[in-house]
């Protein structure tokens, strides 16, 4: 008679979770070297009197005396100041615009799938690649804007050279480069509405903008939401395009956050200042992200 082996489930399940714990453990580990660790020493860094420009103490502890410094310094309120108008603007606009044209191309458009597909192309080039093309298409000899301008007898601004329009030729290229992810959400929301909604609205005798206050935008609400998080969080973090097209300028007139602490940091070479800045900004967003995910949760 042969013998019966009787295997341990235990066992095989303790190998198991050994394996997948010897493949976790490594990548968990590189990501808090990469993520976590600059991080800390940034923090460390904000404590710090540290100049690469100055010869004699380049590094020494000065506590909250760089984060004091920035509130109170003029620039810093500027860059904030403009951050802010930037912000409201921009995403104002890219919801506005993106549902407009997610309501218009959900309806039998003669070519809705190539306008779709179109709307979609300034959302997947580079940053850095629209502030190039933006330095073309708003430049003052060659650009197509001013070119247009100019044939219907308009006089052709100075657009990202002027300090008093600077800003909005900023957002105007963030509205052109992100109205699509508005409208993709919004198209995916619309397009998420049972239509037995709307077929009982026009029983009740609904018209357009009855179905639009009563269904649409209070369905469509948890979608803003998610938009209005995500696009408020990233344009706050905006750098490449406004560098490469302005550098913060002309006359500090595109100065936002990240710009200023860029050149806190590298151009002025102060790296304590600019690291506090640094953790100043990601406490913002911080803040900022935790509100509109506690709004978001209370309306779901």
């Amino acid at each position: 008679m042969s013998e019966v082996v009787i295997r341990d489930p235990l066992k095989n399940r303790n190998k198991g979770s050994h394996t997948w714990k010897s493949y976790i453990f490594p990548a968990l580990f590189l990501s808090l070297l990469v993520g976590i660790a600059p991080l800390l020493y940034s923090l460390y860094i904000s404590f710090h009197q540290y100049n690469l420009a100055k010869t004699q103490i380049p590094f020494k502890l000065v506590g909250l005396k760089n984060y004091w410094g920035l509130l109170s310094d003029p620039a810093f309120w500027n860059s904030f100041k403009l951050t802010i108008i930037f912000v409201v603007v921009a995403v104002s606009l890219e919801l506005i615009i993106g549902t407009l044209l997610a309501m218009l191309l959900l309806n039998d458009v003669k070519g809705r799938n190539i306008f779709r597909s179109l709307f979609l192309i300034p959302m997947v080039i580079t940053p850095i690649a629209v502030g190039l093309m933006g330095r073309f298409i708003f430049d003052d000899n060659v650009g197509i804007v001013n070119f247009f301008l100019r044939k219907l007898n308009i006089t052709a601004p100075i657009w990202y050279g002027n300090p008093k329009i600077a800003l909005t030729t900023m957002i105007l290229l963030d509205v052109w480069e992100w109205t699509a992810f508005i409208f993709i959400l919004v198209l995916a929301g619309l397009m998420a509405i049972p239509k037995e909604y709307y077929e009982a609205a026009k029983v009740e005798g609904a018209n357009f903008f009855g179905e639009l206050f009563r269904i649409t935008l209070p369905t469509l609400r948890n979608v803003f939401l998610l938009a209005l998080m995500i696009r408020v969080i990233d344009a706050f973090k905006e750098f490449d395009k406004i560098y490469i097209m302005t550098k913060g300028g002309p006359d500090f007139a595109t100065d936002l956050i990240n710009i200023r602490a860029y050149t806190l940091a590298f151009k002025e070479f102060n790296i304590g200042v600019g690291s506090a800045f640094s953790v100043m900004i990601l406490i913002l967003m911080i803040v900022l992200g935790t509100f509109l995910i506690k709004v978001i949760r209370k309306q779901v």
